[in-house]
């Protein structure tokens, strides 16, 4: 909880540093805000985290209702009471993660820390900062993609990426709930059950994404106009890119989870770094000949290329050796995969 508390601290300082040198208008008021307002969104996090480390899904689930709840009610006062105001909305964000927060602190029984936080930064630097410069790698890849947009296709296709974003936003609820109750589930199995109900999950989410691209593309057009105004237009045939990408998305979180639980670390790096590259060249390339749904396709290839890299890899991983010595799913082992992994899921956590 400490190293959370640091961690989240560290990033709101250099955010309001930021604000102070380049930001301007209502971005660098929201700037200045984060070395408060990030802090207690980590920590609720963090015992998320925790919980799932335990083996105690249902408290997370727990958490994040309540959490849930409270962020969904604060945040509509606030948008009806201070409408347009994206400094008010962090407030009410961060407001909401204090109730989580401190909710989480009665579950556990268990208050931050912060100098064993440091303490712990300390002892897992290595594992901590391989870790984080796999996320930042992949994370800043997609978000290049997005800031090169206007450039390759216009402002308009922007515009219609991002609306397609919110519109399978609730997609990502899933991939998360793999990560929070799934993870601490499988990971003390000996390979052949934990792989069986991986592949379980893998159908599940598939499936999920199937109905849901149904639906999106079978819902009216003035829904989506009542929703999301003009930018709806700029939307035309990005629907089933879209689903193609999470399809792929669910190969490729699926089959990275499969690799790092089986202590297949050297393997799964090169799985998300496969992704990395392909979420940058991929839409690129398609984006310069066919626009917004050239970049929506080549989000979709980048997506599936991670899947079927993670197949393969995991294929081949039999042959390593020492990379999966952890297979044999002992206590010591399946101890040290859910320490690494729910290590990597708090500093995941946005």
């Amino acid at each position: 909880m400490g190293a959370a508390l640091l961690i989240a601290a560290a990033l709101g300082t250099l955010a309001g540093a930021v604000a102070l040198v380049a930001a301007g208008g209502s971005n660098r008021a929201v700037l200045l805000l984060m070395p408060l307002a990030l802090p207690p969104i980590a920590l609720q996090a963090a015992y998320r985290a925790l919980f799932g480390s335990q083996l105690r899904p249902d408290r997370a689930l727990r958490n994040d209702l309540a959490y849930g709840a409270v962020q969904v009610s604060v945040v509509a006062l606030v948008a009806s009471l201070v409408p347009g105001s994206p400094s008010a909305l962090l407030i009410a964000w961060s407001a909401s993660a204090v109730v989580g927060a401190v909710f989480g602190a009665v579950q556990s029984r268990e208050l931050p820390d912060l100098r064993g936080g440091s303490r712990w930064l300390r002892r897992n630097r290595r594992v901590a900062s391989s870790f984080s410069l796999e996320y930042l790698v992949t994370t800043g890849a997609s978000h290049t993609v997005l800031l090169f947009t206007p450039l390759i296709a216009g402002a308009s296709a922007l515009a219609g990426l991002r609306v397609m974003q919110s519109v399978f936003g609730p997609l990502n609820m899933a991939f998360q709930a793999l990560q929070t109750f799934l993870v601490p589930g499988v990971a003390h199995q000996q390979r052949g059950r934990r792989e069986r109900n991986l592949g379980l999950a893998a159908f599940s989410l598939v499936g999920l994404i199937v109905v849901w691209t149904v639906f999106v593309l079978l819902a009216p057009e003035s829904v989506g106009a009542a929703l999301f105004g003009s930018s709806w237009a700029e939307t035309e045939g990005l629907v089933p890119w879209f689903g193609l990408q999470y399809l792929g998305l669910a190969g490729y979180a699926v089959g990275f989870l499969a690799l790092r639980l089986g202590g297949m670390f050297t393997s799964a790096r090169r799985v998300r770094l496969l992704y990395a590259s392909l979420v940058i060249v991929a839409p690129v390339v398609l984006g310069i000949t066919w626009g917004a749904k050239g970049i929506a396709a080549g989000l979709g290839v980048a997506s599936v290329g991670a899947a079927l890299g993670a197949v393969r890899q995991h294929a081949g991983a039999g042959h390593v050796g020492a990379e999966v010595a952890l297979h044999d799913g002992s206590a010591f082992g399946g101890r040290l995969v859910l320490r690494i992994v729910m290590c990597e899921l708090r500093l995941r956590r946005d």
